[in-house]
């Protein structure tokens, strides 16, 4: 066994001395071939971090429900109130209840005036729907606008030419639509006696 030339004949028979067979308790093979499995209790750090995630998860998820809930009402259109009435003076009355505002509609306005209807925006915007002669009208009211004329600036050309105009008087901005022209000068009766225009 000495190849090399050097003499390390002693040691062969000190590791044949040192590497004989030896007993063993028998356990020793049970954990060899059958290994004890201990659960390992989760670390907290990584049971930290599950519970982080668990609640950025539901945060996020609660954030987005409030975030995307939208009242049915709610959008491009703004919610109204509206009362239905053929009646005049009801249509005042509910309008006043509501806002404070007197609307300025004849209580025994022309015969071709019909009421309909009115309704009260959230911004506070009233709106009264009518017939007027053989059409439809809408009288909006609405906060003043500065570029606007005053109500008494209105030309007779304007009420026969146009389907819409409109004109501050105090602190409010009115506009009247009608369906087509002329029809401005018949939906005028609704506030004004036909001679007083």
């Amino acid at each position: 066994m000495n190849n090399n030339g050097s003499d390390h004949g002693w040691l062969e028979p000190v590791l044949r001395d040192g590497l004989k067979r030896v007993s063993t308790p028998p356990e020793l093979w049970d954990r060899v071939v059958l290994p004890r499995v201990d659960e390992a209790a989760p670390q907290p750090r990584t049971r930290f971090v599950w519970m982080l995630a668990v609640a950025s998860a539901m945060t996020a998820s609660l954030l987005a429900i409030v975030w995307g809930y939208k009242p049915a009402h709610a959008g491009t259109m703004n919610h109204r109130t509206e009362f239905k009435s053929n009646q005049v003076s009801d249509v005042r009355s509910w309008v006043r209840n509501r806002t404070g505002f007197d609307l300025p509609l004849l209580i025994d306005a022309d015969a071709r005036i019909e009421v309909k209807s009115a309704s009260i925006s959230e911004d506070g915007r009233i709106e009264v729907r009518y017939r007027a002669g053989d059409q439809d009208a809408v009288l909006l009211v609405t906060a003043p606008r500065k570029d606007l004329p005053e109500h008494g600036h209105i030309t007779q050309a304007a009420l026969e030419q146009a389907t819409t105009v409109s004109w501050n008087t105090g602190e409010r901005m009115y506009t009247l639509a009608v369906q087509r022209t002329p029809g401005l000068h018949a939906a005028c009766v609704a506030c004004h006696a036909e001679l007083t225009l």
